[in-house]
């Protein structure tokens, strides 16, 4: 609401009349009164009545020598607050570049359901498997015997599938 919002500049004009209207269904209901600017923006916040999560049409007409022109086509403004995705299912492999050998981190919202995980060269060459519960996962440690090289580790758990890059130095 309180976003600076900013209204084409008309050349010579003195006022922008700026209108509110929240879309109710298929109506336009007025949401306080037109605010006058003399400056080419303006916040919802200057709307009494102007609140988030609703659908809003913006009109603007311009004062021109003394006179307002007809408002011009509406916009429209959203001011429903972004949620968060949550994440389902993500894996990351740490410490990464690694040294001796790395773990994996699963990010999961079903715990009973194995994960699999398997270990590719870029060559694309199957170097280890292995399938575990989420919670073997933090005594798991992969790696310690690879050479040093660029490896694609395969996280899957039911239908969804990671890929994470790991460096051994």
């Amino acid at each position: 609401l309180n976003q600076s919002l900013t209204i084409v500049p008309v050349s010579g004009a003195t006022i922008y009349r700026v209108s509110l209207f929240e879309q109710v269904d298929e109506n336009l209901v007025q949401v306080g009164t037109p605010i006058n600017r003399t400056v080419a923006n303006f916040t919802l916040s200057m709307f009494t009545g102007a609140t988030v999560n609703k659908n809003y049409v913006v009109t603007v007409s311009v004062q021109l020598g003394g006179e307002f022109g007809p408002e011009g086509r509406g916009c429209d403004i959203s001011t429903f607050v972004a949620r968060r995705a949550q994440v389902a299912f993500g894996a990351i492999a740490y410490p990464n570049p690694f040294a001796s050998g790395f773990n994996i981190d699963v990010t999961t919202s079903v715990d009973s359901t194995p994960i699999a995980i398997k270990v590719y060269d870029m060559v694309g060459r199957l170097i280890e498997q292995h399938t575990a519960q989420v919670n073997e996962l933090e005594t798991m440690t992969i790696g310690d015997r690879y050479p040093s090289g660029v490896y694609n580790v395969t996280v899957t758990q039911g239908e969804e599938t990671r890929t994470v890059r790991v460096v051994k130095r």
